[in-house]
């Protein structure tokens, strides 16, 4: 009866994610979806842009870059009322001076939170569905990033991620880590940013408990590279990605392709692609951002997808500026 249960249990939380995510991806394949209404509405193509809290997930090391602190969030069901299935995430960063004895260093750092909740889940009882329960998927983040010595054009950055799923009495807990490189570059005079992120380097595992045979799922070791560039002084920006998912198959290799324009400082207007090298699927994206007050922006993403139709999504940030000029050590600390 339990395995039962747990099946069903499984393939409705299959069911559920397979619009935004690619077949076969392993445990907490919701989270390939992204995060953020921006970098959603351009394809996903974002870890050359690395901006903001959505830096947390897209590449640690755009955090070594910032020179805001900022919060924001996302509550959204992605496939409408009628399934029961809500995406979120809770997000704040900031950027912070320390001083050693003998420089100074800036460091930003981000903490995440992604969920999906799946409710109104039947168990299967002699004559019938029985009672309904709620399954749940989260990752946590705990991002740091930080300039290159002497440089602000590059800087590294690395993500520990945690894994948490619940489905009835079975729970899992899986740890696993990002590092990013982020860095800015002229052609010409057109500026350019090239970005890796190394996600769940070595593939995370993830341990299920409470469950028959208390299996080990795994997290795909995914490569993702990009290359952005910004034309009429950043009025348009133009970037692309390539996720690469080491040891799995074509259809999991995933192209994103965006475009951002801002006209005006108050509004940006998006769109994007992104489809595997098996073109076995594709979705294009849309978007408008609004951004008040210097300080309060809003975002929404539509995203086509085949299975369960199209996908809104709206996320809100607040930031603001902090001093980041740098202390120069004392004379004392220069003489030890």
């Amino acid at each position: 009866m339990k395995s039962l249960i747990g099946l069903v249990a499984i393939i409705a939380l299959s069911v559920s994610v397979i619009a935004a995510t690619p077949p076969g991806m392993g445990a907490a394949s919701f989270a390939r979806r992204g995060m953020d209404a921006r970098p959603i509405a351009m394809g996903g193509a974002f870890v050359a842009v690395a901006e903001g809290g959505s830096a947390c997930y897209y590449n640690p090391a755009g955090l070594g870059q910032e020179t805001r602190i900022s919060v924001g969030g996302m509550y959204t069901e992605p496939f409408g009322e009628g399934f029961g299935t809500t995406f979120q995430y809770l997000n704040a960063v900031g950027s912070f001076n320390l001083q050693t004895s003998s420089a100074v260093a800036r460091v930003g750092l981000g903490v995440t939170w992604l969920g999906l909740t799946i409710s109104d889940i039947p168990t299967w009882e002699e004559g019938g569905p029985g009672e309904m329960f709620t399954a749940t998927s989260s990752v946590y983040l705990l991002s740091a990033g930080i300039p290159f010595p002497d440089t602000n054009d590059w800087s590294v950055g690395a993500s520990v991620k945690v894994y948490r799923d619940k489905i009835l009495e079975g729970h899992s807990l899986g740890v696993g880590f990002d590092l990013g490189v982020l860095g800015s570059f002229s052609v010409g005079e057109i500026p350019f940013q090239i970005g890796l992120n190394s996600m769940d380097v070595g593939r995370t595992k993830v341990y299920w408990h409470g469950t028959s045979g208390e299996p080990v799922n795994y997290v795909p070791w995914i490569n993702k590279v990009g290359l952005s560039l910004g034309l009429l002084d950043n009025v348009v920006l133009i970037t692309s990605d390539l996720d690469w998912a080491v040891g799995r198959p074509m259809r999991e290799q995933i192209l994103h392709v965006g475009l951002e324009l801002r006209p005006l400082n108050a509004i940006s207007v998006r769109a994007g692609w992104n489809g595997d090298l098996e073109r076995t699927g594709s979705s294009i994206t849309a978007g408008v951002g609004i951004y008040l007050f210097d300080s309060l922006s809003i975002d929404y993403a539509y995203v086509t997808a085949k299975v369960f139709g199209a996908s809104h999504l709206v996320s809100v940030h607040f930031a603001f500026d902090i001093d980041m000029e740098p202390v120069t050590p004392s004379r004392e600390q220069n003489s030890e």
